[in-house]
């Protein structure tokens, strides 16, 4: 891979959050295109007669994004100049939105005792207590927490704020984080020296150290955001009103988070029907 292509596909995984099959998609249109030149000519021939489907239409949209505010060489460039609808497919009609893959709480604890650094208990702390994405995780830096107030109660919870910075829609959140969490993340953070940056990995690397760890210790896999679905599942399931489950996870619709309170009625649904069928 060259770093254009590195940073692409941690825009995918980063910012965009997007599935790992979507991103092996992304990425192979991404070296299909490569030859190419951000030009009407070479985009028109590229989707008419190299890729003429919608998922290289899809591609070459999140590419354009990417390219407008990464690299400098385009700095003006606009999406729908190059883009024009009479060039491709039909979009396919929306399939329904997949329930969510989640863990238990129990599996997460587990995960946290039985992994093998500080630096993955504390990942896998924030990830799960804060509900958080793995862009946000990737960005927190030690003066995003609220040390002074913490540590007049460490009974207490803490407090750690999501700056606009890392959020994914732009919006500045704050998120609680048990007392007991707060002094593991504060030990790791005095242990290591770390000054700025929690965390010295990329978003890529935790990712596969997750994965790994996780088919050791459960002999399944994990990835970072089913830790983020399987907080809200938590919440949902012991009655956080929906509207503070939205605030917790920085979502702007409530429709997307309602779709953990669907899960955990499914959830009931089952459970009765394999005791009373």
């Amino acid at each position: 891979m060259d770093d254009e292509e590195l940073k692409f596909e941690d825009y995918l995984r980063l910012e965009k959050e997007f599935r790992n099959d979507t991103v092996k998609h992304y990425l192979y249109y991404y070296r299909v295109f490569k030859p190419f030149k951000l030009n009407k000519e070479d985009v028109r021939y590229f989707l008419l007669k190299k890729c003429p489907n919608y998922v290289a239409r899809a591609f070459l949209r999140t590419y354009i994004r990417f390219v407008k505010n990464n690299i400098t060489e385009y700095p003006h460039l606009k999406e729908d100049d190059l883009l024009e609808e009479k060039l491709f497919p039909e979009k396919p009609k929306s399939k329904a939105r997949k329930i969510p893959e989640v863990i238990t709480k129990d599996e997460v604890e587990r995960l946290i005792n039985e992994t093998n650094t500080q630096r993955n208990k504390v990942m896998l702390i924030l990830s799960f207590y804060g509900g958080l994405r793995l862009r946000e995780l990737m960005g927190i830096s030690v003066h995003d927490f609220f040390w002074s107030e913490w540590e007049k109660n460490q009974e207490s919870s803490g407090k750690l704020k999501i700056t606009a910075r890392n959020a994914k829609n732009g919006k500045e959140r704050f998120v609680s984080l048990p007392g007991e969490m707060m002094r593991m993340i504060y030990i790791y953070l005095v242990d290591n020296n770390r000054n700025d940056h929690l965390f010295d990995i990329v978003g890529r690397t935790w990712q596969k150290h997750l994965e790994k760890e996780s088919i050791r210790i459960l002999g399944k896999k994990v990835n970072p955001h089913m830790l983020r679905h399987s907080f809200a599942t938590h919440c949902v399931e012991n009655n956080i009103p929906i509207e503070q489950v939205k605030s917790m996870l920085g979502h702007s619709d409530i429709s997307t988070t309602q779709i953990y309170l669907h899960f955990s009625q499914q959830k009931i649904k089952e459970s009765y029907e394999r005791v009373f069928n």
